[in-house]
């Protein structure tokens, strides 16, 4: 029982020490001040680097923009510096917009983020935009950095034999599925690399192969579903 206690005040007090290490962050943020000054702002949370991965309030006004998709680039474009964006209309794209229907009276609109033409894998932004046309939240995921060039050294005809081989297989032994080209972060870099899937036998996995080196950077087993 003492243990459990024990257990439970260490977790409360990892807890809380979290939290003010946040907070330690962002004081004197002139970025988040100014999110705060300019917006009336329900909540906002803070992703593990102390930069904020959900806004939620009255974000827009429903007035200087109308269109669900240049919402959310004008509430991008106006905290740049809070995000670390550079230019949100050339880093992010527009991939699905999703106008109210039914018993849902709200928008939800979808960006991916871009560096040279390629998706960076699992980045995100997911807007709600209510029927005032007033922005509500704001959900991002967004990687810094460079990739250097974003054509590989590893063909999409050559990234075949060179996944096969990574499970001890010939292209003839396995499916490979269509590959997909994209800006993967790994720790703490980015890097260009093919996705791709290998099956064989009663197995499939999902494979991260550098697309310039051909080295496996990450797999995910895929036999039972993604």
């Amino acid at each position: 029982m003492n243990h459990r206690i024990s257990s439970i005040a260490i977790l409360f007090v990892i807890i809380l020490t979290t939290v003010f290490a946040y907070q330690r962050k962002q004081e004197g943020n002139p970025a988040l001040d100014r999110l705060y000054a300019s917006y009336e702002i329900d909540e906002v949370l803070f992703n593990e680097k102390g930069t904020p991965k959900r806004i939620s309030g009255a974000l827009s006004d429903g007035i200087s923009q109308t269109d669900p998709v240049e919402i959310i680039y004008a509430f991008l474009d106006d905290n740049r510096e809070l995000f670390g964006i550079k230019n949100p209309r050339s880093e992010f794209r527009a991939y699905k917009v999703k106008e109210p229907i039914g018993d849902r009276t709200w928008y939800m609109v979808h960006l991916a983020q871009y560096i040279n033409d390629v998706k960076v894998f699992r980045s995100v932004v997911n807007a709600r935009i209510n029927s005032e046309k007033i922005l509500t939240s704001v959900s991002i995921r967004y990687f810094k950095g460079e990739i250097g060039s974003a054509v590989p050294s590893l063909s999409a005809e050559d990234l075949k034999m060179t996944a096969a081989a990574l499970y001890d297989k010939t292209v003839e032994e396995c499916r490979i599925g269509e590959p997909e080209l994209v800006v993967y972060p790994h720790q703490d870099s980015l890097t260009l690399c093919w996705i791709t899937t290998v099956s064989f036998q009663h197995e499939s996995w999902r494979s991260f192969i550098d697309a310039h080196t051909g080295s496996e950077i990450h797999r995910e087993n895929w036999t039972f579903g993604p």
